[in-house]
């Protein structure tokens, strides 16, 4: 196997202690699907948001 990639994008406020950031993962697979997880709020308790329908729908239509 493989190694995938992560894209990140966003900021971080150290003034106001913030960050809004979003990671995508794109595991080493054919035709893989993206795993996103977006990261918002205080530096020392961030919100996790994962964003994983297009994962979902990619498990879906594989089958058992």
């Amino acid at each position: 196997g493989g190694t995938g990639t992560v894209d990140l994008a966003g900021s971080v406020g150290l003034g106001a202690g913030t960050l809004d950031l979003h990671a995508v993962l794109h595991p080493a697979l054919d035709n893989p699907p993206e795993i996103g997880l977006r990261l918002t709020g205080p530096l020392g308790a961030p919100q996790r948001a994962p964003e994983l329908a297009r994962f979902q729908r990619w498990v879906g239509a594989r089958g058992p």
